[in-house]
């Protein structure tokens, strides 16, 4: 847990816009996405949340316990890239890594107003909720 906290709060100072170049993806928190889009509206970004895949709109969470109640002010929309929906089964209901262009606004998505991510480059699975990172890193440390 202090493992994820302390990665969390590492992307939080780094997410400045002027530590990156232009082509470069900006390490970011999806609070920060939520909280202040604007600063972030036609950015690359890479962040980490929570990926529920459906038919029809897909969803970057801040946590899992928000897709089950479909806390919408706590996710951005994404739009998923044609490798996400092949790896459907590596990456839905997964904390995941993903880097894309950050649209501003809710053009596409009435009910998150904050916005979303679009031209996925990159989604990877980052931890399993029914096997944490931190209980992996836990279990390497006791052999």
């Amino acid at each position: 847990m202090k493992y994820l906290v302390s990665c969390i709060l590492a992307f939080s100072f780094l997410g400045g816009p002027t530590a990156v170049g232009r082509d470069q993806f900006m390490p970011v928190s999806l609070i920060q996405l939520i909280a202040t889009p604007e600063k972030f509206d036609s950015k690359l970004v890479h962040v980490q949340g929570f990926l529920g895949l459906e038919r029809e709109h897909s969803f970057l969470y801040v946590h899992e316990e928000d897709a089950k109640h479909w806390l919408v002010s706590n996710a951005i929309w994404v739009e998923p890239s044609e490798q996400m929906r092949r790896d459907a089964e590596k990456i839905n209901i997964m904390y995941v890594e993903i880097e894309g262009l950050f649209q501003a606004g809710h053009e596409r998505h009435e009910y998150f107003l904050s916005g979303g991510i679009t031209q996925i480059r990159k989604c990877a699975a980052w931890s399993n909720p029914q096997h944490p990172i931190s209980l992996r890193n836990q279990d390497r440390k006791n052999k």
